[in-house]
């Protein structure tokens, strides 16, 4: 299974949606846990969306060690796993500082070949009171590409 997830890393991770990051870190908290709140901005309408995670019985890793590998091309929801879980206490992060693609928005085309992308949110931690803007900082600072090797020479020195 270790070997499985090491395979799998957040490096190059490109990102995905909130609703995603939820319901993998479900697996790796034993109680529901507060992970994140986007407060998004429609004209002058503001709401506030909540992201918990829930508690599962099958398959749940939360008394395991967990590491997360991360390189300059782990971005947008790939960083809100790595930034939740940081902030929690809950990993620890080896390789290169994350992108710092935090906030939601979408392209809107300004004339034939000009887009321009406008953010309509804002994340922000519940521990921290911030979001990863500028990128999260690994707790194990190593090149991407030496990520895995690195993680795998922790693991053996038993360091989570």
């Amino acid at each position: 299974m270790l070997e499985r997830v090491l395979k799998q890393p957040l490096r190059g991770n490109r990102g995905g949606c909130p609703r995603c990051v939820r319901n993998v870190s479900n697996y790796f908290f034993k109680e529901p846990t507060h992970l994140n709140t986007i407060h998004w901005r429609k004209g002058k309408k503001h709401k506030q969306e909540e992201s918990w995670t829930q508690k599962i019985s099958n398959q749940n890793l939360a008394d395991k060690p967990l590491y997360l590998l991360t390189d300059s091309n782990t971005v947008s929801a790939s960083e809100e796993f790595v930034y939740n879980l940081k902030n929690q206490n809950r990993v620890l992060v080896i390789g290169e500082k994350t992108r710092g693609a935090c906030n939601p928005g979408g392209l809107f085309q300004i004339n034939g070949n000009l887009f321009v992308f406008i953010s309509d949110g804002k994340s922000i931690n519940p521990i921290s009171g911030t979001s990863w803007t500028g990128g999260i900082e690994p707790d194990v600072k190593c090149d991407g590409e030496e990520a895995l090797t690195k993680t795998l020479e922790l693991i053996q020195n038993g360091i989570n």
